[in-house]
């Protein structure tokens, strides 16, 4: 009789975990970057106030959570970060390419005098929780692409991604 009880007790369990497994295939995750590039109606539906019109060009992994889209729309060039470990592409931010005159003064002053370094590229960042920040690309000595961020006082920040 114990042996009855100890078999459906396996039984049931296996039911149950199978019927779980099932269940998790329709709530996948979007893990693959190839995927998120070959889906921009994902982008789309999910956040259509920034990708609407949008021409994406590029999709790479950043770390294990997030990707960067690089999109152009209306001939400027952007970047998103989305958190490409969740379903719903959670949006982390949006990068513009600006021109390095665009920087403020004090953004730009703050950089040369702390980092001695040259401005590879400057974006313009916009996150769902903040004001707008800046974000200057440069190349360390060793060869290293960084990137240092900074709000319109030249205080710096930190990365939001």
């Amino acid at each position: 009789m114990r042996l009855k009880g100890l078999y459906l007790t396996i039984i049931l369990g296996a039911i149950i975990l199978n019927s779980t497994n099932l269940f998790a295939q329709h709530a996948t995750q979007i893990k693959d970057v190839d995927e998120l590039k070959t889906e921009d109606k994902v982008l789309v539906e999910s956040y259509p106030h920034v990708f609407k019109g949008a021409k994406v060009n590029k999709v790479e992994k950043l770390n294990s959570k997030h990707s960067k889209v690089y999109y152009s729309v209306g001939g400027n060039e952007f970047e998103a970060i989305v958190n490409s470990d969740r379903k719903d592409l959670l949006l982390v931010a949006t990068c513009k390419l600006i021109k390095n005159d665009e920087l403020p003064k004090l953004v730009k002053d703050v950089f040369t005098k702390e980092v001695k370094g040259k401005i590879e590229k400057s974006f313009s960042v916009t996150t769902p929780y903040s004001s707008e920040i800046y974000r200057i690309d440069y190349v360390k000595k060793d060869g290293e692409l960084k990137s240092m961020f900074y709000d319109k006082l030249g205080n710096v920040q930190k990365a939001p991604y």
